[in-house]
């Protein structure tokens, strides 16, 4: 059995508040609930892999790259 890390019994409640039902506990409209932030068994304050800044960098490396390989099919005569 998993362990039962906070995050996760925080994730259970919200699933027992909403009848077990998940898409009920993610449209969850007590919004002044203490655990409203964690219903979706995530913890916000964590930083999670890849920073917005590090996703943004990659997102415009990958643009750079496309952008470099359409002129050079455009160049080539290739529409």
């Amino acid at each position: 059995m998993k362990k039962l890390t906070p995050v996760r019994a925080i994730r259970q409640y919200c699933l027992d508040c909403s009848g077990f039902q998940p898409k009920e506990a993610r449209l969850c409209p007590a919004t002044d609930c203490p655990l409203f932030t964690y219903r979706l068994g995530k913890n916000p304050a964590r930083k999670r892999c890849g920073s917005g800044d590090e996703l943004m960098l990659e997102k415009t490396r990958v643009e750079a790259a496309n952008s470099t390989n359409t002129e050079v099919l455009n160049e080539s005569g290739a529409v």
